[in-house]
């Protein structure tokens, strides 16, 4: 016989951006279960640790700062609420109480008979140790951040995702290298990388002369010198978010602000190289970032010093630059012009990335309707 899938018609996703930030992973699956007739809830802005001060600062001036970038402002599809969250990060004394008692008391009922879905590694989302009157129907952690190996608090990080990982029904990583670990502690999980629109295909610029972009959220722990030297050989532009804290260390780099979607995909079209400028070091070793796929997808000519040949395609079509020598640099219009022979291939390996078959493959997982 063969099991039925379980039927549900609610969803609540905890998120640590708001609506309003650049599309991510967190968005994509608002979306896909909005279509499936899903009552969606999105909880934004749940924190996972107190910024710093530095932090706090920089995102104050961010906000205040009157210019020509407007803010982003993202329309809410049918069939998605947006609520902001009232959990305190897990690093403020007591919050584990009131983490708690705001769970059992509010939180709880919002819950009833939904798949509770989070992006966040705080366990009282969902009642901890002590889930007392649960009502919620199924519950997911989806890893999406390493973080074993956090830049920030790695002790307290590492303890709230182990117990995470216990507290929640099924566990969902776009790690490899995460997923690899997670079969060594024997955890049931499904490996889910991220993905790409097919609005992303084949949209980048077909001239040959070097004209390379960054699109994103550039900050502190991202790699500031590849955006430095590269602006300063080629003319090169920013679209999304540059934190006040890295503005001043750009270079020549032009910050043209933030777009929707549509925009920033049309944008794309006037250039040939893209920029991903993590950090080479053991955090980048494990992530899965959806601008990588969405970069392939353009058929762009992908430039990074991380090593992250742990993502499929990685060796093949992403050029990883040694060093930010004259020559180097110089190498970029070759390695452009190389790039043209197999930009066909390359967008054709996007394709087999798309969001709406990922989606489709955690449904399975996830064993729902």
């Amino acid at each position: 016989m063969v099991e039925e899938k379980t039927s549900f018609s609610k969803i609540i996703i905890y998120s640590e951006i708001s609506w309003n930030f650049l599309e991510q992973r967190h968005h994509h699956l608002a979306k896909y279960f909005a279509d499936k007739n899903y009552q969606v809830e999105f909880v934004q802005r749940v924190f996972s640790r107190v910024p710093s001060v530095r932090e706090i600062v920089s995102r104050i001036i961010m906000e205040s700062t009157v210019n020509s970038i407007s803010t982003l402002r993202k329309d809410i599809p049918c069939n998605v609420t947006l609520r902001r969250s009232l959990f305190l990060p897990l690093d403020l004394p007591l919050s584990g109480i009131y983490n708690w008692v705001l769970w059992f008391c509010f939180e709880r009922r919002h819950q009833k008979n939904a798949i509770v879905y989070s992006f966040v590694n705080n366990p009282l989302l969902i009642g901890g140790d002590f889930p007392i009157g649960a009502q919620h129907s199924l519950s997911v952690f989806d890893i999406i951040h390493n973080w074993w190996e956090s830049p920030w608090r790695k002790r307290l990080h590492r303890v709230m995702a182990d117990r995470n990982i216990k507290a929640f029904d099924k566990v969902v990583t776009d790690s490899p290298l995460i997923a690899k670990d997670l079969v060594y502690k024997k955890m049931p999980h499904h490996t889910m990388l991220p993905g790409t629109g097919s609005e992303w295909l084949n949209t980048a610029s077909i001239l040959t002369k070097v004209a390379p972009v960054f699109f994103g959220n550039l900050r502190l722990n991202s790699d500031i010198e590849l955006v430095r030297c590269i602006s300063e050989k080629y003319s090169t532009d920013l679209l999304g978010l540059v934190h006040s804290s890295v503005a001043e260390s750009i270079g020549e780099a032009h910050h043209l602000g933030e777009f929707n979607t549509t925009d920033l995909i049309k944008k794309i079209s006037n250039y040939n190289v893209i920029l991903l400028p993590y950090d080479d070091g053991e955090f980048s070793r494990t992530i899965a970032p959806a601008k990588y796929f969405e970069a392939l997808a353009t058929g762009a000519l992908v430039v990074s010093r991380a090593d992250m040949c742990h993502l499929p395609g990685f060796v093949d079509f992403v050029l990883r630059l040694d060093s930010l020598s004259t020559s180097s640099l110089q190498g970029l219009q070759e390695a452009l012009l190389l790039q043209q022979e197999k930009r066909d291939s390359q967008v054709e390996f996007a394709k087999q990335h798309l969001w709406e078959k990922r989606f489709d493959n955690l449904v399975e997982f996830l064993e729902v309707s």
